[in-house]
């Protein structure tokens, strides 16, 4: 066992999303923590100049065996003060092994197993938050393919069909028409096969995306950062391409009173929409973990990273609920560049406003490789969808 005596450095433990792994590479470098990575070949943060060992592995095609493999030779490999985990399937298998994992470093996530699986399986997370009074869509559980057909013919299209599982909308498909039902389902069916879990039926909610980026220490919060969704891709609900923070007290209210209810422990993020009909707020799901939103959370000054690693480090840390309002950010490769061109018709509009005002965003020019590399995958994805009709209409996943 070869172990370097570096408390600090932090090991990135990464599949898909590879803006945040890469936001918080570049972050940590800055503050003077030497990065690690463990991602699969070719994603995006290796070409940072910003990271120091690189451990690639290939897609294990969901092998959760495999993929606890690759992170526990690391962690056996070097001293880690922790490891970031981005996406909510390895944070699952993190979880599982959250004792062993341990033995070796810190993982900065809830010890309560019950408090996790409620964050980590959508349906319960849905009953939980129902609990508390929070409004959530209409949501309807069907057994099979047969009675999910029994309920949408009581509903209007477009509904949305959703996995109890997945990260960054994999297992969310707008559904239109019945034959879209019925490839969505089976979609999901195989998505979560061996699972255990079914797909389930919720009303589609017409109102703009809210994301509320939090630190909880004690199961109380330390640091919030709240932004709107201002553009989206997929365009009718997704991953956030332009942001705007903003301050509110109700949304701020609901993701507080969830996770202090849940007792939890690290970094969590929460998504909401308004429900343009009922004039309030819904929630959506939770991420038991760190999203690109992260950096936008620095660029409204709220230090939640530098929080994280002092709690972690065992540094008193002060509650400060305060951030910039009104910053606004862009994620433009490839989120902006593809919410442009699937919104065409308001193409020139949307790029007058992108030269008229100044939008912080995730380029650093300092570290060319990965925006070199966030340029190719946009137009791979746009070579990929050319003559794919749901492309052109915005329905496109990263």
């Amino acid at each position: 066992m070869l172990h370097s005596d570096n408390s600090n450095c932090v090991l990135i433990f990464d599949e898909l999303n590879a803006n945040a792994s890469l936001a918080v590479t570049r972050h940590l470098s800055g503050l003077g923590y030497t990065v690690d990575l463990l991602v699969p070949e070719g994603h995006i943060a290796t070409t940072s100049k910003y990271k120091r060992n690189v451990y690639s592995f290939r897609n294990p095609s969901g092998n959760a065996s495999q993929y606890r493999e690759n992170l526990m030779a690391c962690l056996q490999r070097e001293t880690y003060l922790t490891v970031f985990v981005f996406e909510d399937h390895l944070m699952e298998i993190a979880f599982q092994h959250l004792e062993e994992i341990n033995r070796f470093t810190t993982l900065f996530v809830t010890p309560v197993s019950k408090d996790f699986d409620i964050t980590i399986n959508k349906k319960k997370s849905f009953d939980f938050v129902n609990q508390l009074g929070i409004p959530i869509p209409k949501t309807y559980y069907p057994r099979d393919m047969a009675d999910a057909e029994s309920i949408v013919r009581k509903m209007r299209y477009p509904i949305i069909l959703k996995g109890e599982k997945g990260t960054a909308g994999i297992h969310v498909k707008r559904v239109y028409c019945d034959s879209d039902l019925h490839r969505a389902y089976h979609e999901i069916m195989e998505l979560e096969k061996g699972q255990g879990t079914s797909p389930f039926i919720q009303e589609m909610v017409d109102g703009n995306g809210y994301v509320v980026h939090t630190l909880f220490h004690k199961g109380e919060p330390v640091s919030i950062c709240i932004h709107e969704k201002v553009h989206e891709i997929p365009v009718y609900g997704g991953i956030t391409a332009i942001g705007k923070t903003i301050h509110s007290p109700i949304l701020e209210k609901y993701a507080v009173s969830i996770l202090q209810k849940l007792r939890w422990e690290g970094l969590a993020k929460l998504d909401f929409l308004y429900d343009r009909k009922t004039k309030e707020y819904v929630f959506i799901e939770i991420d038991p973990r760190i999203s690109a939103s992260i950096d936008m959370c620095r660029k409204a000054e709220t230090n939640m990273i530098e929080k994280t690693m002092d709690i972690l480090k065992g540094t008193p840390v002060i509650s400060d609920l305060r951030y910039r309002v009104g910053l606004e950010y862009a994620w433009y490769f490839p989120n902006e560049l593809l919410h442009l061109i699937c919104t065409r018709k308001k193409l020139l509009s949307n790029l007058s406003k992108c030269m008229r005002r100044h939008y912080c965003s995730d380029i650093l020019l300092q570290d060319i490789g990965p925006e070199i590399a966030r340029v190719k995958k946009t137009l791979k994805i746009i070579k990929r969808n050319m003559f794919n009709v749901q492309f052109w209409k915005g329905c496109v996943h990263l």
